[in-house]
């Protein structure tokens, strides 16, 4: 695999993938074997979002420090190697470096973070989970881990002792409009009919008039509401990293 040509990075949106001219450069048909067999969710970002820079950095010398710190930060599925190949720009002596540099920031930044873990997370098919006890991992547990997910964690966490869940929000139809919380069984994610009411992880929607402990909003969605459990509170994430 080899590279003959001048690569220009032109911009990387969070949506659009990394885009390049590539002049005089060979065709290459998959990502060069950076990670190996790794399933990473880092290495999947890395080799659907930036095919083109990675393959052609496989073929130039002054790209080999950039694709060891790949290889490990793709086999990881995280760490300081990742944030040392985005923080890495310098387009004159590496511009190919530079290129991939800026695509894994730009593009794989949630997929491929920086920093150690400080948390030991699962994920299943439609929830993760983090335990203060478990050994710190590179998995991401988050509210973009699932579609309309609602994450809770103990108060003060993360800590030993403590967790936090990210779960996905179900609703169903009722008679009288519809439900729905994490622990609904149902085909919908959100719903509206009437006057909908949220107290704590729960939200319905029907001709009610909402009652004195809960509050009315226009529809029943993750972003509405709240956490089941007093002693639990809302975030973002559940895994946590040092800067």
């Amino acid at each position: 695999m080899g590279w003959r040509g001048i690569i220009t990075l032109l911009g990387c949106a969070t949506l659009g993938g990394c885009i390049f001219f590539v002049e005089e450069a060979e065709e290459f048909s998959s990502v060069c074997d950076v990670a190996g067999p790794t399933k990473t969710q880092c290495a999947a970002c890395a080799r659907e979002n930036c095919a083109n820079v990675i393959n052609a950095c496989c073929g130039s010398d002054s790209c080999s420090g950039t694709l060891r710190r790949l290889e490990q930060c793709t086999t990881a599925g995280g760490g300081p190697a990742c944030g040392e190949i985005s923080a890495f720009i310098d387009p004159v002596g590496d511009p190919l470096g530079a290129a991939v540099g800026a695509g894994l920031a730009s593009t794989c930044a949630r997929a491929c973070p920086s920093g150690e873990p400080l948390t030991g997370c699962t994920t299943r098919d439609d929830s993760c989970s983090c335990d203060g006890d478990d050994t710190p991992n590179n998995v991401v547990c988050d509210n973009q881990s699932f579609q309309d997910a609602v994450c809770c964690a103990d108060l003060g966490w993360p800590g030993s002792g403590l967790d936090c869940r990210c779960d996905q929000l179900r609703c169903r139809q009722t008679s009288d409009g519809c439900e729905c919380s994490v622990n609904t069984s149902g085909p919908l994610s959100r719903c509206s009919a009437g006057r909908c009411c949220v107290s704590s992880g729960r939200c319905e929607c029907g001709s009610r008039d909402c009652y004195s402990f809960e509050t009315e909003v226009s529809e029943c969605s993750a972003a509405a509401v709240g956490c089941s459990i007093s002693n639990r509170e809302r975030r973002a994430s559940c895994s946590v990293r040092t800067e």
